[in-house]
């Protein structure tokens, strides 16, 4: 006797609707972005910034390290350094920071520059409906302009046999048709506009949305490589031979933010997207 066999479900097969039985596509929508909530992103959010046991292990090393060097070296009692304290490992972790901000803002360039075209397309479609839209308007009063006599009871070539008041009836029915035309193009015109302006409006809060997880994704950069210093300062102070005066001089700052994070970018350009060479 054969065993029974479990036939397993065809997930290429699952109904959809409107279509009863329509193939699933051979790129599926990633698993992340199937939610609601999630289908105005333009890219998945980036993975957090943790600081990781074995770099806070070897900052502090490197900190104790410099320390009983004597690293960085200061000037005699009484005599004011020539420039800002650092080391080779504060440079290098400002370095890094750095770099990494500004691969956020080359990410939020490369998606948003789709975006500022479509927002472009959206920007010229409403201004092209709009003066259509100027132009149906004077159709529209020229043909709800009154008939004259003359007009009203002119005949077309079949018409010649047709009493007066057929003919004043036809030449109305006519005038109406091309108001009701009239009155059918402004309310299109109107409906276009209003979906490319809707278009626009979206696209520039897509655009400020991006700008503004980029900020947010370069601050958190910048918190985590002054956690970083605050670490490697702390027990460099420890270690130095002069470490109270060494603690008096320092300055934990951390890397610089850059301008584009610092400043609230408009909604509707977002930071310029010239590339930093």
């Amino acid at each position: 006797m054969q065993p029974a066999t479990i036939r397993r479900p065809a997930f290429d097969r699952i109904p959809l609707a409107g279509r009863p039985f329509a193939p699933q596509s051979r790129r599926p929508v990633p698993r992340w972005l199937r939610r609601p909530a999630h289908q105005g992103w333009v890219r998945r959010p980036a993975r957090p910034t943790r600081y990781r046991v074995a770099d806070r292990v070897a900052d502090a090393a490197t900190g104790r390290r410099d320390g009983r060097r004597k690293i960085p070296y200061l000037p005699p009692e009484g005599t004011a350094p020539t420039g800002a304290i650092s080391t080779r490992r504060i440079d290098e972790l400002r370095r890094v920071a750095l770099e990494r901000t500004a691969r956020e803002r080359e990410n939020a360039i490369d998606d948003c520059v789709p975006l500022h075209q479509a927002l472009e397309a959206a920007k010229s479609e409403a201004a092209a409906v709009t003066e259509l839209a100027e132009t149906r308007r004077a159709d529209r009063v020229a043909a709800a302009e009154r008939l004259t006599d003359a007009q009203l009871t002119e005949r077309r070539s079949a018409e010649a046999e047709l009493v007066e008041t057929v003919v004043r009836a036809r030449r109305g029915a006519a005038r109406q048709r091309r108001i009701d035309k009239a009155e059918s193009d402004l309310v299109a015109l109107r409906q276009r506009q209003a979906a490319a302006e809707q278009q626009a409006s979206m696209l520039q809060r897509l655009i400020a949305d991006r700008w503004a997880a980029a900020r947010t994704r370069a601050q958190r950069l910048h918190e985590h490589a002054c956690r970083r210093e605050a670490v490697y300062w702390q027990h460099l102070v420890r270690t130095h031979p002069d470490g109270a005066r060494l603690n008096a001089l320092i300055e934990t700052i951390g890397p610089d933010l850059p301008e584009w994070v610092r400043e609230p970018v408009e909604q509707s350009q977002g930071p310029s997207l010239r590339r930093v060479q």
